[in-house]
């Protein structure tokens, strides 16, 4: 008989003692989802709802009331005993809620609800920024294709029939007309599926009118708290459903379902209650607002319960008494929920870094006065706006990567070449003189505009290549064939010569010796009579047999020229077939060898760069600059090294942890750590070296190719003295650049910026002589000594 089904509650024994948590039914939880999603290390990953969904149909499990969050915490850690705890403080929680309703509820029989299916939703694309830029990502990557629709049918799958009923199908509606269909298999289209798809069943505590697709990470580790937003503060993805004012309460998205969408303004009022589609940054002129906000940005509807809480519980009635709490204060408050608590403090967190550092993003709010409008205004460069732009892509590729229809040859690099470009080109704009040390650094970033697919693919005219080689295989086949018919031929003639010139010599030599002989008989026969006519007849036969030598030996000299011709010829045919034999040789041994892809140590990225040399010359403002520019996240802000020391043992090493694994959080991009005065955090070390020094360096030496390596991390840093540097990290540091003092033609470049009427005749050659040897902000200082004047006059 099959095992009767259970809820996630009683298939783990849960109860008030941690002890009774059945720990065999937990590790199978577990041991299932770790199958199901392929994932090796449970820690801070992102919870797949879909395979929980199939780990209770593989366990028999049914959910009911909190046991969706107790499935949730069974996957949430790698330590199966902080799951554990976690279990147990959860179900000691829901236990005193239970308790508390419990004499105003009255107890009635509750049937597991099936979730909505949604056959249709809109997808409301809210613009924070309207640039030409952005309007080019929308058309030109967003809605492009990158998929074909598939065969549709009349009948759902399985699971949608069986779910879809008159009483919690959504019906199909007209769509307005301000909103059209999302083209089917665009990337836009492609990546919302996709993230609905791992979402699985949506659950809301509470009636919402919009769903955020991607939330912006928010945590808060060792060092502070961290925020990113993936689309980088320049849209947001919302969808909203077609058929009714707000979303059930547990749904998903048919697989088939249609997408509708629009393009809104962020700021502008998306229905009648002046409901706002985004709110940057909370009100901060009164607790009321401050909560308010948050609470309308979170869609949570806890704002009067939280207020009550701060207020009559904790004793804290003004924004300023929240945004001055210690640590320590906040380890007190007790009354406050785990969640409101950490959602409170990361927002007072966030707007206390927003407000230092206000040159990220400059929003005003829009407002209508007397028909006067103040539009929102960014800070953004050009080549900040096209590296965010770039990073944005990354993401959604990164989120579409085991979709099948994204081939490797689809993938980007991790930094826009145009970027590159155009950073260092804003950077001398701004006022930088860099006397070729941007030349230098371009060419340190070249490995990151390289895709992983252009090294592991064949070269993209290798097909074309190789039938160019097989025809030039060919045709060398053939002349070499003709050049063998052609060698033969002459071999052959240059044989028949020399056997004519061997049997020309053997006949004058055969001739020479019967004259000869016949001369010796002549000679005996000469007699003193007839001496003088027997002396006349052997001269004419020794002139007749010089004629006949003579003749001999021109043809034999006539045959040997002929023979030397045709073994030039040879010769010549020879060479020929040598050089076209080594030539089909190359080409056939290209043909059969095997393609390679480029190894990656060949254009490996580097990990970091270092730039020195004296005092104010630009280094920690071009660091800083730099980053943001050409299109690397950076995790934490700009810092000094004194600020990563802390006085306890081994609090350094773990802040310095913690800020660099933020790029684990977002592994599709390239991060960096921006560190000036880096000498005192990476001093030599020596045998008088402290315990703590030795420390610092040895864990950040193990982030970067280490043991602990973080393939995305980069280090930005600085210093004064180079010479004073740990040799293990300087070698780490694979880009080393000097910044040196302005040249001559520098330095009258920053000089020239000065109005003449500010200045006397020459005094511009005059002051760039006299500036010798002053370094960038010296030069700097003479230059924004005309605003004194300028004031005085």
């Amino acid at each position: 008989m099959a095992e009767q089904n259970k809820t996630v509650a009683k298939y783990l024994s849960l109860s008030q003692d941690a002890s009774s948590i059945n720990m065999d039914n937990l590790r199978n939880i577990q041991s299932i989802y770790k199958n199901l999603t392929k994932v090796d290390d449970l820690d801070d990953h992102e919870i797949n709802e879909k395979a929980l969904d199939d780990v209770c149909q593989q366990s028999n499990l049914i959910q009911e009331g909190s046991d969706r969050e107790y499935l949730r915490l069974c996957v949430r850690y790698d330590d199966i005993h902080r799951s554990k705890m976690q279990l147990k403080a959860l179900y000691q929680a829901n236990s005193i809620l239970v308790n508390n309703k419990m004499n105003t509820i009255p107890a009635t029989s509750k049937q597991q609800t099936s979730p909505v299916v949604l056959d249709e939703c809109l997808c409301v694309l809210s613009m924070k920024m309207n640039t030409k830029e952005i309007q080019d990502f929308i058309s030109k990557f967003l809605l492009q294709q990158i998929q074909k629709q598939p065969s549709i049918t009349k009948n759902h799958s399985v699971t949608d029939h069986c779910r879809q009923s008159p009483q919690n199908s959504a019906s199909t509606t007209t769509v307005t007309q301000d909103r059209t269909k999302l083209p089917f298999g665009c990337v836009l289209d492609s990546f919302i599926r996709h993230q609905l798809e791992n979402r699985g069943i949506i659950s809301f505590a509470h009636p919402q009118t919009r769903f955020r697709l991607v939330e912006p990470i928010s945590l808060t580790d060792d060092f502070s708290t961290w925020h990113f937003d993936h689309f980088h503060d320049l849209f947001d993805i919302w969808l909203k459903p077609c058929s009714d004012q707000v979303f059930p309460k547990q749904w998903r998205f048919a697989t088939n379902g249609q997408i509708y969408w629009q393009v809104n303004d962020a700021y502008n009022k998306i229905n009648d209650s002046g409901e706002a589609m985004t709110i940057e940054r909370p009100n901060t002129n009164s607790l009321e607002s401050f909560i308010g906000d948050i609470c309308l940005k979170e869609n949570n509807g806890m704002n009067d319960i939280w207020l009550k809480q701060l207020r009559e519980l904790e004793d804290i009635t003004t924004y300023s008494h929240l945004a001055n709490l210690k640590e320590t204060d906040w380890d007190r408050i007790v009354k406050l929920s785990m969640n409101a608590k950490k959602t409170i403090k990361t927002y007072v967190d966030r707007e206390k870094q927003t407000a230092v550092d206000e040159k990220r993003k400059k929003i005003a709010t829009k407002f209508e006065d007397e028909n006067e409008k103040q539009e929102s205004v960014a800070s953004y460069s050009t080549s900040e706006l096209l590296a965010n732009l770039h990073m944005i892509k990354l993401f959604f590729y990164h989120s579409l990567r085991d979709t099948v229809d994204l081939k490797p040859s689809t993938t980007i690099a991790k930094l826009d070449p145009q970027c590159v470009e155009l950073s260092f080109q804003e950077i001398r704009e701004e006022g930088f003189s860099d006397d070729g040390l941007f030349d230098n650094m371009k060419e340190f970033f070249l490995p990151l505009t390289i895709t992983e697919h252009e090294l592991k693919m064949e070269r993209h005219n290798h097909q074309v290549l190789r039938e160019q080689r097989e025809n030039e295989e060919k045709k060398l086949t053939d002349e070499i064939k003709s050049l063998k018919y052609l060698y033969d031929e002459q071999v052959g003639i240059y044989w028949t010569y020399d056997e004519l010139i061997t049997r020309a010599e053997k006949e004058l030599q055969d001739k020479c010796l019967a004259y000869l002989r016949k001369k010796s008989e002549q000679m005996k026969n000469i007699n003193r009579r007839n001496e003088h006519e027997q002396a006349a007849f052997v001269q004419l036969s020794d002139q007749e047999w010089k004629k006949k030598e003579q003749n001999l030996e021109q043809n034999i000299n006539e045959y040997q020229q002929l023979k030397d011709d045709v073994n030039k010829v040879v010769k010549g045919y020879e060479k020929e077939l040598d050089e076209k034999r080594n030539q089909l040789k190359n080409v056939q041994f290209e043909l059969n060898k095997k393609q390679k892809a480029v190894h990656k140590k060949l254009v490996k990225p580097h990990r970091g760069f270092i730039m020195f040399g004296p005092p104010g010359t630009g280094k920690s403002e071009i660091m800083s600059k730099l980053a943001t520019k050409i299109g690397i996240q950076m995790v934490g802000p700009p810092l000094a090294a004194g600020e990563l020391n802390r006085p306890l043992v081994g609090e350094s090493e773990r802040i310095i942890i913690a800020l660099c694994t933020r790029c684990n959080r977002i592994p599709y991009t390239q991060c960096c750590v921006s560190i000036d005065e880096i000498d005192s955090l990476a001093p030599k070390r020596d045998e008088d070296s402290s315990e703590g020094k030795v420390d610092k360096i040895s864990v950040l030496l193990s982030l970067i190719e280490g043991i602990k390596d973080i393939p995305n991390l980069m280090i930005f840093c600085a210093t004064n003295r180079l010479h004073m540097m740990d040799e293990a990290f300087l070698r780490r540091m694979s880009g080393k650049f000097f910044v040196g003092r302005p040249s001559s033609e520098a330095r009258q470049n920053i000089l020239s910026q000065i109005p003449d009427w500010v200045l006397e005749t020459d005094m511009l050659e005059r002051l760039t002589i006299a500036t010798t040897n002053f370094s960038g902000a010296a030069v700097g200082y003479v230059y924004h000594l005309k605003d004194t004047r300028e004031a005085m006059a």
